[in-house]
């Protein structure tokens, strides 16, 4: 922390520190949300993880069907308050240091939940999925459908981990939606090991594909990710297990 001397007050300069407390005020604030917003064990961020725990309700219904969701818009008004207090405690670098916690905050998040797996635990929960990266395309006629599933892992612990894979596809919504599970296979990640691999998986065509093409004609092809709600991805070592996918 700076130190004022008596050359910066006779020069006319400030500390760059104007109100204490706000500052470490908002320093502590700055740790806890990027810690909370971590997306961990699965795709949610851990204070939206924290609030299912306590079984509270995430959606407020609206007229209409429509669902009103809440988590992130109190975290959002955490971090504008803190951005708020970073700028009524300082009297220089306000700007430079908002934008730079701004750029910063999602990269600290990722280094600390990277040196959390790779020392901590030594089973699924070491285990990153490149959420972004994971999908799975899909064919369908009138008896089957048929896809493969991108999936991308890092093993950050320093033990050999094989892990069971699960998928499920949800689709339609409301009465009509259906939920359709299928094995995936098991892979053996070696310590620290990153892999890329295409498993593949059939099953048979869904009934409310066959109602919405009214058995004429079934055939078509779709594409679906982690984050359109439509794909969930389990992973389990034989004591535990992860889900990622909203």
């Amino acid at each position: 922390m700076y130190n004022p001397t008596s050359t910066d007050y006779y020069s006319g300069k400030k500390p760059w520190i104007r109100d204490k407390k706000k500052f470490r005020l908002a320093a502590i604030m700055t740790i806890v949300l990027i810690l909370i917003s971590i997306q961990y064990p699965g795709s949610r961020p851990l204070y939206e993880e924290a609030i299912r725990a306590l079984r509270i309700p995430t959606s407020i219904p609206l007229p209409g069907g429509g669902q009103f969701t809440y988590p992130g818009l109190i975290f959002l008004g955490f971090a504008l308050w803190t951005l708020f207090l970073i700028w009524e405690s300082l009297n220089r670098y306000r700007l430079i240091l908002s934008i730079a916690l701004i750029w910063l905050s999602p990269m600290i998040g990722k280094a600390v939940l990277a040196g959390y797996q790779m020392v901590i635990p030594g089973n699924v929960y070491a285990v990153n999925l490149v959420q972004d990266q994971t999908n799975c395309t899909y064919q369908y006629d009138a008896e089957n459908m048929t896809g493969t599933c991108s999936i991308v892992l890092s093993n950050r612990s320093n033990r050999e981990l094989t892990l069971e894979q699960q998928g499920t596809m949800i689709l339609g919504s409301g009465e009509g939606r259906q939920e359709i599970n299928f094995s995936l296979g098991s892979v053996t990640m070696a310590p620290r090991e990153a892999m890329y691999h295409s498993p593949t998986f059939e099953v048979p065509t869904p009934e409310i594909i066959k109602m919405a093409k009214n058995d004429t004609q079934v055939t078509g092809s779709g594409y679906t990710t982690l984050s359109n709600n439509g794909f969930l991805l389990k992973l389990d070592d034989g004591k535990h297990s992860r889900t990622f996918g909203k």
